[in-house]
């Protein structure tokens, strides 16, 4: 509950029906509808130990599952490369999603399986064999997060990737993806530490830290990263806000130490609570990725204001550029897709995937959530230097019929609504 801490958030929850509530007492001004997260599920029953779950534990976990299911959650999400999702088999996961798919079929309500997978470099492959096994074995449809070939090694992996995919669309596999336009990502800076240094939780990670042997081990396993292409994009010391937007290099050089001694000195000094962004892609493969037609955009942002408590840091601007940036670039001026197709990737398409009913079209009775945009000017501003920037060529935006955006500035109108079940 650290963040809801530091946003001076006075709400707390227990379980999802706790915290839609809440959401529908202060009136968001956007649609909400979730998943189920896996990492909390699994926190919950066994915390953060690196152990099989017993059968006692794997019920417990089903449970919940259930619990948020029937509270609204439309599916069961995974994040495989964070704490404690990686500590989790692969036939944990396909027995949850199998139980999360029967019950939602009892309650008559869409169900799906979607994944940050357990890698998106070097076992890249084995990752997306993986998820395709659990949809083939659960009969759940799977969604891909944000798909990617992370590291110059790996991008010639494209070609494989797409096969595997394909041969899975070809065999009957529901299976999606969504990418944001961006060849660099963005997380926490301790992502690239190995997985046993997340074992207990945060406390103990920062034990390890702080342990001359383990510590010793870590930067053994980081020592290969490439300073150049990590870059701080969040630090709550302020004496060291200087750092956001520089990279390792620039920050090492400064300091005059090594990279990965740094990375271990600043994870200490601001209690893991360091984001960073990972310049790591590929164009050419990003625009491969695009032009799929099973493929949806997500911006795999956190929510971000230009003004308030969300408004700090240099973080990643496809928080502010994700759509315009394809309308602008990858459709009119790449030409990747016509217009039609590029609209039809982040309405209707993620709508369907999703099951929100009556959403991403316009027809008589559909709820009338509508961007009226200039498709000759739209265009991303946010940049990685400056990234609060709004983008140009958005004029209105209308949310359940009401305008939250006029003229391009906001109205203070709030109809957003919570979507259970996906509405």
């Amino acid at each position: 509950m650290d963040d809801l801490k530091e946003y001076d958030i006075p709400h707390r929850w227990n379980t999802l029906r706790e915290y839609f509530h809440i959401l529908e007492q202060i009136r968001p001004s956007i649609n909400f509808v979730t998943l189920a997260g896996h990492g909390n599920i699994r926190g919950s029953v066994m915390g953060f130990k690196e152990t099989a779950p017993s059968r006692e534990d794997m019920e417990k976990m089903t449970l919940l599952l259930k619990e948020a299911l029937s509270d609204g959650a439309i599916g069961l999400s995974t994040g495989l490369i964070y704490p404690p999702g990686i500590y989790s088999s692969t036939g944990e996961l396909i027995e949850l999603t199998s139980e999360g798919l029967r019950f939602s079929k009892v309650l008559n309500k869409t169900f799906i399986y979607t994944s940050h997978m357990r890698s998106e470099s070097e076992r890249l492959l084995e990752a997306i064999e993986e998820t395709l096994e659990i949809g083939k074995k659960s009969g759940s449809p799977v969604h891909i997060s944000h798909l990617k070939t992370s590291g110059r090694e790996n991008w010639y992996k494209i070609e494989r990737v797409l096969e595997i995919l394909h041969s899975a669309l070809e065999e009957g596999i529901r299976i999606s993806y969504d990418r944001y336009p961006y060849i660099a990502s963005s997380t926490d800076l301790d992502s690239i530490l190995p997985s046993w240094a997340f074992e207990g939780g945060k406390e103990r990670e920062l034990e390890r830290l702080r342990n001359p042997e383990t510590a010793k081990e870590i930067k053994r396993h980081i020592s290969g990263i490439n300073p150049h292409e990590i870059v701080i994009s969040s630090v709550e010391d302020e004496e060291k806000k200087w750092m956001e937007g520089k990279s390792l290099s620039e920050i090492s050089k400064r300091l005059n130490i090594e990279p990965a001694v740094l990375v271990i000195d600043l994870l200490i000094e601001e209690a893991l609570r360091v984001g960073a962004i990972f310049h790591t892609m590929n164009e050419e493969n990003l625009e491969r990725f695009l032009k799929e037609p099973f493929m949806t955009i997500g911006t795999d942002s956190s929510s971000r204001s230009f003004n308030g408590p969300t408004a700090k840091g240099s973080p990643h601007p496809r928080a502010f550029g994700s759509m315009p940036r394809f309308l602008g670039i990858y459709c009119r001026e790449k030409k990747l897709f016509p217009l039609e197709e590029a609209i039809r990737k982040i309405t209707s398409l993620p709508a369907s995937i999703f099951g929100l009913k009556d959403r991403g079209i316009i027809r008589e009775g559909a709820f009338a959530d509508l961007v009226v945009f200039d498709p000759d000017k739209i265009i991303d501003r946010a940049d990685f230097k400056n990234p609060f920037l709004k983008p140009d060529g958005i004029h209105f935006v209308f949310v359940n019929g009401l305008p939250a955006i006029w003229d391009g500035n906001t109205t203070g109108i709030r109809n957003g609504r919570v979507l259970r079940n996906g509405g």
